[in-house]
């Protein structure tokens, strides 16, 4: 599903009513109507917070839809009802029931009659809001979060930055937010993803052509991870199946490159060479005896072997686990063609300077993308989907930046947005696994934006399936890794 900015929400309502004559007054109408139908689920009487544009234009239509339907509402409206221009005006005329003043300091005697059994719609701010809340909105939103009543939000929580996910000094959250047609950034942003509750996508009728627009970025689901997910042929053979060469692992930490093989292989490498000193190879060939090993010598400077082994593999994966391998890493890299993902400790060596390969896969959490483009990890955060585009054009590569909803950038196209995964993934190794996925689905022949937006997914749906069978919390990266096969047969139906 696309996900569009709030400037280009604009141009798509903009285009709908100016060059396909679709009436303004029915898309509000409409929006309103898809709000009630969410909101008309909860018993009790409707209280809605109403601003001075669209987003309160809707409202209106809510309250009137409520009233009709022979509920108890109150509407409370940010400016006098004679200040309400355009369409939004019109609503309001429509709506004939009690309307209070602009000033907050009215609504918490409402909500004491109303609101502990009934609903609240949050309809103050839309997707145009963008600066800091004034004292009374401020005031307003505090009041609706004291509240004990379920939250309806309009589009987009009242507070919310459309794009950035940012708080503007006060936020209403939600416990549904009713979205228009596509989805907004914010939703796959800290506190704008907290903010917005389960998010709902409704069609309010805008023009199928005004909506063909380059999207911001997209989300997967199992029908596209389907159509990446490399098929396995009849006549396949374990060279045909794909050969990783795996750089992973040191004295202090061989589990990574354990998880990495252990990953690699469940998601369909046929083939999988590790490259580590002694110690790592032994701790992985007693776990993994299929495992075809290239002992490094001590330092783990030894740079010609690893090129060696490159001759017999289809992709490479570089980092879980490898300390400080500066020296290895820049000379094995010299003249290096295969499609690699980058990960971990090969990260922090781009960071120190040492020149990566053309076109990898980079799979950064927030710190380590501060570390390779020179922001502070709050800002990174603030801005996730500028921070990763940025992060993509600055090493002509993709960037898979890891967290909840994990963003794949790539120089040219849309953000592919990961919707899979759960908090009971934040635990040691789970990016060990997934960058031995990516590695996997290189190997067999993926593209690297389609091999990072995949393993993301594929990765994530592991999370989920051992969410679901062990519990919420306490499985572990290997246990994921285990699903990973599962979570295959679950995406391909």
């Amino acid at each position: 599903m696309k996900i569009a900015s709030a400037a280009q929400c604009r141009e798509i309502d903009r285009r709908s009513t100016e060059e396909f004559g679709v009436p303004s007054l029915q898309l509000m109408e409409n929006a309103g109507a898809a709000v009630w139908k969410v909101a008309s689920e909860y018993s009790g009487p409707v209280f809605v917070l109403c601003g001075p544009g669209n987003n309160g234009g809707d409202g209106f239509v809510v309250a009137r839809l409520a009233q009709e339907a022979g509920r108890d509402v109150t509407v409370f409206c940010t400016v006098d009802k004679a200040a309400l221009k355009g369409d939004a005006a019109i609503m309001a005329d429509l709506y004939e029931g009690p309307i209070l003043g602009s000033d907050p300091k009215a609504v918490p005697q409402a909500f004491e009659m109303m609101a502990e059994k009934g609903i609240i719609i949050d309809a103050i701010l839309g997707i145009g809001a963008n600066r800091k809340l004034d004292r009374d909105l401020a005031y307003l939103c505090a009041i609706a979060i004291a509240s004990a009543a379920p939250v309806i939000a309009v589009d987009v929580p009242s507070g919310i930055h459309c794009d950035t996910g940012q708080e503007l000094g006060g936020v209403i959250k939600a416990d549904k937010t009713v979205t228009f047609e596509v989805l907004k950034p914010c939703f796959f942003q800290p506190n704008g993803r907290e903010a917005a509750g389960e998010v709902i996508v409704a069609n309010i009728g805008f023009a199928h052509q005004a909506l063909e627009i380059p999207a911001l970025g997209v989300t997967m689901d199992d029908e596209w991870a389907r159509q990446m997910m490399p098929e396995r042929l009849p006549d396949a053979h374990k060279v045909s199946a794909g050969r990783l060469l795996v750089c992973a692992g040191s004295d202090p930490m061989p589990g990574a490159a354990v998880l990495c093989v252990e990953a690699a292989y469940r998601a369909g490498a046929g083939m999988v060479q590790l490259a580590a000193p002694e110690s790592v190879c032994q701790v992985v060939l007693a776990k993994r005896p299929e495992t075809l090993l290239v002992k490094l010598d001590g330092s783990g400077s030894d740079p010609e072997k690893v090129i060696k082994a490159s001759e017999r593999a289809d992709a490479a994966l570089f980092g879980p686990g490898l300390g400080d391998a500066d020296a290895l890493l820049s000379d094995t890299w010299a003249n290096w063609k295969l499609p690699t993902c980058l990960d971990a400790d090969a990260l922090n060596a781009v960071s120190r300077g040492v020149s990566p390969p053309e076109g990898v896969v980079m799979t950064p959490h927030t710190g380590e993308l501060s570390r390779l483009i020179g922001e502070s990890s709050e800002e990174i955060e603030s801005h996730r989907f500028e921070s990763a585009s940025a992060a993509a054009s600055q090493f002509d590569s993709t960037v898979l930046l890891k967290g909840p909803n994990s963003i794949t950038a790539h120089p040219i196209g849309p953000l592919i947005i990961n919707t899979t995964g759960n908090p009971g993934m934040a635990t040691a190794g789970m990016g060990d696994v997934l960058a031995g996925v990516i590695g996997a689905l290189l190997a067999q022949g993926l593209v690297p934006r389609k091999a990072a937006a995949l393993g993301a997914y594929w990765h994530g749906l592991a999370g989920d399936i051992c969410a679901e069978k062990i519990g919420p919390v306490g499985y572990t990266a290997f246990d994921v890794a285990m699903a990973l096969p599962e979570a295959r047969a679950t995406i391909q139906g």
